[in-house]
């Protein structure tokens, strides 16, 4: 049986990961697919270095058993490195918490809103912009976090009602600025919040 893959998490066993793809690249492996062995494919991998926890993204075709084992790759399509802060590949990390996550305490995201969440980045955050550190919030939100020099901006989301909370520090003259009840399933919150981390550094 054949798939389509769509994976940003191929890195379970980096070191095996790395291994694997550098032989299929070595004999020639990816001339048998649609992505072309140009030297661009070959600097994608040999810039990560085995030890290194870093993600990739790969699309490929894989083979399966009839009850979804993965057997193995049959083609790959593209590889690309993520960025360190990707929103997707974090947030498919934050999913794996379980209640109890923070010393006995803390609350786990809940699927459903961190697929909300995703799905919103992608739709409603430009690449111009920097991206956060995204960490779980002990209710079982996630907090979004831009420290840019002398501002430290974060933004707490609620993944029950879909609302947040701005807070901005300016460490210059140590005021800040918060705003509450943010509606994030209206475009015009994510249009504000774009503008906020334009004004105040936030373009890469």
């Amino acid at each position: 049986m054949r798939k389509n893959l769509n994976s940003r998490s191929f890195l379970a066993n980096m070191q095996k990961c790395f291994e694997e793809i550098t032989k299929m690249l070595r004999r020639g492996f990816f001339l048998k697919s649609k992505m072309p062995a140009t030297d661009t494919n070959h600097r994608t991998i040999q810039h990560i270095e085995p030890q290194e926890e870093r993600q990739l993204q790969v699309r490929s075709v894989g083979r399966f058993t009839q009850d979804g084992k993965l057997l193995g790759m049959e083609s790959v399509d593209d590889i690309a490195a993520l960025d360190p802060l990707d929103v997707g590949a974090r947030l498919d990390e934050l999913s794996q918490l379980e209640d109890g996550w923070l010393d006995g305490e803390g609350k786990a995201p809940s699927p459903d809103g961190i697929q909300w969440l995703a799905e919103s980045f992608d739709r409603y955050f430009p690449d111009e912009l920097r991206l956060p550190y995204l960490c779980a919030t002990e209710d079982g939100g996630i907090c979004a976090e831009w420290p840019l020099n002398p501002f430290n901006l974060s933004l707490e989301i609620n993944l029950e009602n879909h609302s947040a909370y701005w807070h901005a520090m300016d460490f210059t003259n140590d005021t800040f600025t918060e705003k509450e009840d943010i509606d994030l399933n209206l475009p015009a919150s994510w249009n504000w919040l774009c503008e906020q981390l334009k004004q105040n550094g936030g373009v890469s």
